[in-house]
């Protein structure tokens, strides 16, 4: 692995990646609540409220927005195929999805969104 060509794309890409959407999100001013990290070849991603709680119906709108811009990534998993292409998509999708979660982040949390929030997984009754 560490001779392949491939995890090294994956690690510079997710460098990248996580370097540039929080760049929006610092443009967007929402930088305390949305914020990309971890290890470049597999990054996370947190959406909190602001009272710094985890809050699913903001990362539901986020994900939304993303959707509606073409972006499906309600995680982020990374692969030798993204290239640049898909950086600049990403990265547009979420400069046009960010106003929609600082509106939301200033009035209860789900100004704009369209349906039920996300669940969690783990829970003790569906």
């Amino acid at each position: 692995l560490q001779k392949s060509k491939e995890l090294s794309h994956v690690a510079q890409y997710g460098a990248q990646l996580i370097k540039k959407l929080n760049e929006v999100s610092s443009a967007h001013g929402i930088q305390k609540n949305l914020f990309f990290y971890g290890n470049p070849v597999s990054p996370y991603f947190k959406v909190l409220n602001e009272r710094g709680e985890s809050d699913l119906a903001l990362k539901t709108l986020l994900a939304q927005e993303l959707v509606n811009q073409g972006v499906l990534m309600p995680w982020i998993a990374l692969s030798s195929a993204h290239g640049n292409g898909q950086l600049i998509k990403t990265v547009q999708a979420l400069d046009k999805a960010a106003p929609a979660l600082a509106r939301a982040l200033t009035s209860d949390g789900k100004a704009g969104l369209i349906g039920p929030p996300i669940k969690p997984v783990f829970r003790r009754f569906n």
